[in-house]
């Protein structure tokens, strides 16, 4: 998010970091579902089942955005809509606690 100005665009000269990191965030979430989900319910705690999980597979289905795009509002808008989710999650575990 560091790497968007005011309006939501990419700051000069960060267009590939910028790719290079969803693209290594995508990888990482989609990583962490196939491997959540192969273990199956039996295997994953509570709190995986109940807030990992739940966590990591709505942010990964709400960024459509394509890792080769030019960066952009939309960008902006999607990795904040993820980071939002995560943060809901987190909320929820430390009321838990």
């Amino acid at each position: 998010m560091q790497l968007f100005d005011n309006h939501g665009f990419i700051r000069r000269g960060q267009k590939e970091k910028a790719q290079e990191l969803l693209a290594n965030l995508k990888e990482k979430f989609k990583s962490d579902c196939k491997s959540r989900t192969k273990q199956g319910d039996e295997e994953m705690t509570q709190v995986e089942y109940a807030f990992f999980l739940p966590a990591i597979q709505e942010a990964y289905a709400g960024i459509s955005i394509e890792t080769n795009s030019t960066p952009s509002p939309t960008w902006f808008f999607e990795l904040y809509k993820a980071q939002g989710t995560i943060n809901y999650y987190l909320d929820q575990l430390k009321e838990k606690k």
